[in-house]
């Protein structure tokens, strides 16, 4: 529900699950203690802006704090690692990032050797951690020596974004933290080459 606060639908999940076998799967600025990430990667709190990152600063505590306290183990990918405090640790699994092969099964992209312009898609769920910024700035730098053809994809659906990968020859996933996500897996699985963190 778009009208909760991530406190209270955390602790939503905490009342619902406490000391019940559960494990919770996270991916994404929900779960990071950002103070860790900060310290390794000077672009982390530029990309953010200090408003933000004090927000998600103060989500991803609660939400740590909140399901360790609901028993839960944590799993993630090793994107996600870096992220977990140091107290939970011994809750942590790695398990990483699942698709639906059927909905990205690899295409046969020998047809598109040699085409021009080269296709390069971005469609960043959070523009912040995926350092649409600086990608952006990259773009508009190489487009004066390469004919490049760039889709920017916000604010869609899912299906809008795999029908962009039809045609796809690059993607550009996220580069301020982590390490992938699941658009770089599709695209992976696709065959199209992934450029990420």
């Amino acid at each position: 529900n778009s009208s909760m606060t991530f406190k209270s639908y955390s602790y939503f999940f905490f009342l619902l699950l406490k000391n019940k076998p559960a494990v919770a799967q996270f991916h994404g600025s929900d779960f990071r203690d950002n103070a860790l990430w900060t310290k390794t990667n000077p672009w982390w709190p530029e990309s953010y802006g200090p408003e933000l990152l004090a927000r998600f600063e103060i989500v991803g505590k609660e939400t740590q704090e909140n399901f360790a306290a609901a028993n839960f183990c944590f799993a993630l990918g090793y994107g996600m690692y870096p992220f977990v405090k140091e107290e939970n640790l011994g809750r942590t699994v790695i398990l990483e990032r699942a698709i639906v092969l059927r909905k990205t099964s690899t295409k046969n992209r020998a047809s598109q050797s040699g085409k021009n312009p080269i296709r390069i898609v971005h469609a960043p769920s959070n523009p912040s951690v995926k350092g649409t910024v600086y990608i952006n700035r990259a773009i508009e730098s190489i487009k004066k020596d390469y004919d490049i053809d760039y889709v920017l994809l916000t604010d869609c659906n899912h299906e809008t974004v795999l029908d962009e990968l039809e045609s796809a020859d690059i993607v550009v996933d996220q580069l301020i933290c982590g390490d992938y996500g699941l658009f770089a897996v599709e695209a992976m699985n696709a065959g199209v080459a992934v450029v990420a963190n």
